[in-house]
């Protein structure tokens, strides 16, 4: 009597989940990128001021050990530089894979909705049979009880 709800497009709703859960997977992996090399970043900032309070607190040095610290801060900042290009790099990536994952979600969301219709649609059809099925028990028991009357 009650049948099984089954929903048709429940593989595709799997594939949808599985792209969302992909999704914030590679969002995930960016920004953990992106706090990689904000760390990076900061940590040769932190190298590039201990570096610029030493030149200022020695007072005479050679003229050779100037170019060489100086040479070394250049290198610094140009790497500096570098991972900052590469963090916009990221960012813009990671945006990328934001809007992916809001597709993705939004796509998931509608395959849900849909099944929800569905199961609601299904639940329907069973109270409606439940009734029909009611109502012909109580036809029966009317017509016997008629009959045993007469």
């Amino acid at each position: 009597m009650a049948k099984r709800f089954i929903f048709e497009l429940e593989s595709a709703l799997r594939l949808k989940t599985y792209a969302v859960q992909q999704s914030k997977d590679h969002l995930a992996q960016i920004i953990e990128q992106i706090n990689d090399v904000n760390s990076s970043i900061s940590e040769l900032q932190n190298e590039v001021t201990i570096l610029q309070e030493s030149n200022t607190q020695l007072g005479k040095q050679s003229a050779d050990s100037l170019f060489h610290q100086w040479q070394y801060q250049t290198s610094i900042i140009q790497k500096i530089t570098t991972f900052e290009k590469k963090l916009i790099q990221l960012n813009e990536i990671a945006s990328v894979r934001q809007k992916a994952l809001i597709i993705a979600t939004q796509d998931e969301k509608i395959f849900l909705q849909l099944k929800e219709k569905k199961l609601l649609a299904h639940k329907i059809h069973l109270d409606k049979e439940e009734q029909n099925f009611l109502d012909e028990i109580g036809q029966q028991i009317a017509i016997r009880n008629k009959q045993t009357k007469i």
